[in-house]
C-alpha cells in the first residue's frame, strides 16, 4: 500500500537500489522508510538483491516497489555481474544506486562493462573496507560511480583514507520518521530505578559486554538501574551467560528483536550505546525522535549526531564514568527530561524527508551532468 503524500503516478526519475539482501537491518529499514518520501520527490524505486530477498522484501512489494533477485555466487561472480548489467540495461533506470561494499563492487563491475544508468555507491560504516584488496578494488573502480554517498563525515573520511577523491563524496545523513506531536516525557517516581535500554545486533563492535559491566558497576555502588537489551545476533548467548555469571538477571532483561521499537523507547528513560564503530546511528535517531536522551561512547559519528544539543552525554571507555553519569540521571529525573526535550529538538535536523530531499537532489544533479559522470 502506498503511504506517501500523493498517489503513485508518472515519476520523474527511475532508480534501482542495489543491495545484498532485504533482511532486517539498519540500512534496509532506512531504505524502506525512504520509499514514500522519495516518491513524493518524483523518484520511483526498484530494488535488486544480490544474495537473497530477505524477510523485508514483501513489505517493499506491498509498498509498490518491485524487488528483483540476482543470486551472486561470490561478490564478483561474473555471471551475476552480467545479469545485473542486463537488468540495468533493460530496466530503463536513470540511476543505479548500491548500498555497502559488496553491492558497490558488483555494481561497479557491471558499470565497467557499460550501463546506461548513472551509478552511485553508498557507504555506511567507519570501516567501509575489510582489507587492502577491497580498498584497491574501490580505487580501481572509483571512476564508475558519478558520486559516492557517505552517511556521516566520519564515513566520508574513511573512504578518503582508502584513496577515493573527496570531491566525489557527498555526505547525506540517515533520516528518521518524526511523530506528528512531541512524545510524552518519561515519568518515574523519585528513587525508582533508572530505566535504561540498548537495541541493536549483538555483535562485537556494539560492545554490549561493556553495558553489562556498567550494570554490574551500578549494582556495586548502589545505583538503582533496570537495563533492557533488545535484539538478536551472534553474541547474544555469550552476553546472556555473562549476565548470569555476574548475578545480574534481576536487573538486566533480554527482549528479542522488535519490528516496532517505539513502545520500548517510550517505556524507558535513557538509551545507552557503547559501540566503538558506527556509520550514522539509526537507533539513536529513533531514540531522539521519541524524546529520549542517551549516554553514548565518545566516537565521531555519535558526536556528529548529537552535536552540542544536550541530548546526549558522550563518555570514554571508563566504566566508572558511565556509572557516575547513571547515578546523576537516576538522582535527577529533571535532567532526564531536559535531555529528552533536547533530543526532540535535535532530531529535526535528521528527518527522513530532509534525507530524501537531499538524495533526490543528488539523483537529479548526476542525471543532468554532461561529462559522463
Amino acid at each position: 500500500m502506498y503511504e506517501g503524500k500523493r498517489p503513485p503516478g508518472n515519476s520523474g526519475l527511475k532508480v534501482l537500489r542495489v543491495i545484498y539482501d532485504l533482511q532486517v537491518g539498519g540500512v534496509q529499514r532506512m531504505l524502506y522508510r525512504s520509499i514514500a518520501p522519495l516518491r513524493d520527490e518524483g523518484v520511483a524505486l526498484e530494488v535488486v538483491c544480490l544474495k537473497e530477498r530477505g524477510e523485508m522484501a514483501a513489505r517493499f512489494e506491498e509498498a509498490g516497489v518491485p524487488v528483483h533477485l540476482i543470486k551472486f555466487a561470490s561478490r564478483l561472480d561474473p555471471i551475476g555481474v552480467l545479469r545485473l548489467r542486463g537488468l540495468i540495461r533493460r530496466g530503463g533506470y536513470d540511476v543505479a544506486h548500491s548500498q555497502m561494499y559488496a553491492a558497490n563492487a558488483a555494481l561497479n563491475a557491471a558499470a565497467t562493462l557499460g550501463v546506461p544508468a548513472k551509478v552511485i555507491n553508498s557507504y555506511h560504516s567507519q570501516t567501509p573496507f575489510s582489507g587492502k584488496s577491497q580498498e584497491r578494488f574501490a580505487r580501481w573502480t572509483a571512476g564508475r560511480p558519478s558520486r559516492i554517498v557517505a552517511v556521516s563525515q566520519s564515513v566520508a573520511d574513511a573512504v578518503v583514507t582508502a584513496g577515493i577523491e573527496r570531491d566525489q563524496i557527498r555526505v547525506i545523513h540517515n533520516g528518521v520518521d518524526l511523530p506528528e506531536e512531541e512524545p510524552p516525557p518519561p515519568m518515574a517516581p523519585a528513587g525508582a530505578p533508572l530505566r535504561a535500554f540498548w537495541a541493536g545486533r549483538f555483535v562485537k563492535q556494539k560492545r554490549v559486554d561493556m553495558l553489562v559491566d556498567i550494570a554490574a558497576g551500578c549494582r556495586r555502588v548502589g545505583v538503582p538501574l533496570q537495563l533492557t537489551l533488545i535484539g538478536e545476533g551472534p553474541q547474544l548467548e555469550k552476553i546472556k551467560r555473562r549476565v548470569a555469571e555476574t548475578n545480574l538477571t534481576d536487573i538486566v532483561t533480554f527482549v528479542p528483536f522488535q519490528a516496532d521499537i517505539v513502545p520500548f523507547i517510550r517505556d524507558h528513560e535513557v538509551y545507552l550505546s557503547a559501540s566503538d564503530r558506527e556509520g550514522f546511528p539509526n537507533t539513536l535517531l529513533e531514540v531522539f525522535a521519541q524524546g529520549r536522551g542517551a549516554l553514548l561512547a565518545k566516537i565521531a559519528p555519535n558526536e556528529e549526531a548529537a552535536g552540542d544539543s544536550g541530548a546526549a552525554k558522550l563518555i570514554g571507555d571508563d566504566v566508572e564514568e558511565w556509572v557516575n553519569w547513571l547515578r546523576v540521571l537516576q538522582g535527577d529525573r529533571g535532567w532526564v527530561m531536559t535531555m529528552g526535550e533536547a533530543a526532540w529538538n535535535r532530531v529535526r535536523e535528521f528527518s527522513v524527508d530532509k534525507t530524501c530531499a537531499a538524495m533526490a537532489r543528488l539523483y537529479r544533479d548526476v542525471c543532468e551532468r554532461k561529462d559522463g559522470r
